[in-house]
């Protein structure tokens, strides 16, 4: 290791956790097995499995040989990894890691974590108008490039799911599509009102609230700041909610009409564990795919049905109702060696493949990030739940992409503040907010702390 490696090394936290090694055992930069770096979750480990299972079955790939390291800590353990030669062939990318790992010049000779996959897919006639617009924009996570550089695994948006059980005995109707925020108010008081008989016929639990809208999630919180017109960092001016007075203001407002439901006790406070919609103790939720499976163990086949989040009926005029979305991908280390990369490329490429893509989404737990599989009425995954008496509106996954915002909202700063700056927003965003014996002032050293550690 070259002394500004080493000297790079020290200035990242020692790795604390060991791997855990699956499908293969050798070495990972061996020519004969390609080695992937997932996060540390047993349903990401299962997802690559399948790829990994499915790829297998492709006649002339049975022999080829995975190695997957399952890792906490799993930022530290990547930086380590490059640092000290021995970073894998792939690595998983997911939220603003992409943004960050292909922006950082960690050896002090500008090389990044990720290295670009458009030449591989234009050899290979992939188009980036197979995938949603949402999905591409967050693939181009390098800065001043045109390029992608990770291949998408999903189309993750966020919907609200409800419990058709609790509307049944509310005597509420189920919400639509098309919905407004005053519609979903309406809805939340209605299911209110009939707490009683929801608790006595169904829930049986001394909690209910009509909605856990995850208000720690910046997917629900970031887009209705931007629906509005403010922002959490204005890139121009590196102003929290933007520079100027009326921007803080309509920062207040778009965040209180969130916090004014649970002021009212319509909503669940954030910073829960978000079990209350499993325990029957909520009658929506603002959700994202994977988390899908879950909630249907603990409610039933039957009970849960889904519907694009409302839209905001008083915005500014020309504005839009942003719904947040996200995507976890795969990406090629510049470390991977050449004589491996159309190796490792093949297998990314099934990822993104109809095979792969149905595979990924039989579970349930995905959405394909292929616009003819997402809108395709007999694909996988809209096959998920169904029955002769149950037909879930799984076309809400897919809806309105028009209104997708990605989550890569730190494109376009330095590098060596984003983790920084997103640890900050994960502690004291709308949990602190809700607490605040002053909010007002609240928003005001929120502003103030969100500065201060963009202009160091």
């Amino acid at each position: 290791m070259n002394k500004t490696k080493l000297s790079l090394f020290l200035l990242v936290p020692v790795l604390s956790s060991g791997a855990i090694v699956g499908c293969n055992t050798r070495g990972g930069s061996s020519s004969d097995v390609i080695s992937i770096s997932i996060v540390s979750d047993n349903a990401e480990y299962t997802t690559m499995n399948t790829f990994i299972k499915k790829y297998k079955e492709i006649p002339g790939n049975e022999n080829k040989k995975f190695k997957v390291v399952k890792m906490t800590n799993y930022n530290d353990y990547i930086f380590n990894s490059f640092l000290y030669d021995e970073l894998t062939d792939i690595i998983q990318v997911y939220d603003y890691n992409a943004e960050y790992y292909t922006n950082a010049d960690l050896d002090g000779a500008g090389t990044s974590l990720l290295q670009s996959v458009t030449p591989f897919m234009q050899k290979d006639g992939i188009n980036e108008s197979d995938f949603f617009d949402s999905i591409i924009e967050m693939t181009k996570c390098k800065t001043g490039s045109d390029e992608m550089y990770w291949v998408p695994r999903d189309y993750n948006k966020v919907v609200c799911a409800y419990n058709k059980k609790i509307f049944d005995i509310a005597g509420v109707d189920y919400p639509t599509d098309n919905w407004t925020w005053s519609e979903f108010v309406a809805t939340c008081e209605a299911l209110k009102a009939k707490q009683a008989e929801i608790r006595d016929q169904y829930s049986h639990s001394a909690t209910f609230f009509s909605v856990d809208m995850n208000l720690d999630f910046p997917a629900v919180y970031y887009p209705i700041l931007k629906s509005f017109g403010a922002e959490l960092i204005d890139k121009e001016t590196r102003t929290c909610f933007g520079n100027s007075d009326e921007k803080v203001e309509i920062a207040k407002s778009a965040w209180g009409k969130l916090l004014s439901l649970v002021d009212n006790k319509l909503a669940s406070e954030p910073g829960g564990q978000q079990i209350g919609f499993t325990n029957k103790q909520a009658a929506m939720m603002f959700i994202v795919r994977p988390n899908l499976p879950t909630y249907v163990k603990g409610l039933g086949e039957d009970a849960v049905d889904f519907v694009s989040l409302p839209t905001y009926d008083d915005l500014p005029s020309g504005s839009k109702s942003y719904i947040g979305m996200g995507c976890t991908g795969y990406g090629m280390t510049t470390s991977c060696p050449n004589k491996k990369k159309e190796q490792v490329w093949d297998f990314l490429k099934f990822i993104i493949s109809e095979q792969g893509q149905n595979a990924f989404s039989e579970a349930g737990s995905g959405i394909p990030c292929l616009k003819r599989l997402a809108n395709d009425e007999n694909a996988v995954f809209k096959q998920y739940l169904v029955n002769e008496n149950n037909h879930p509106n799984h076309d809400a996954f897919v809806a309105h992409p028009e209104r997708d915002i990605p989550m890569n909202i730190y494109k376009g700063f330095e590098v060596s503040k984003q983790l920084t700056i997103d640890k900050y927003i994960k502690d004291r965003t709308l949990s602190a907010f809700f607490k605040a014996g002053d909010r007002n002032q609240y928003y005001q050293d929120y502003k103030r702390d969100m500065e201060k550690i963009w202009s160091k």
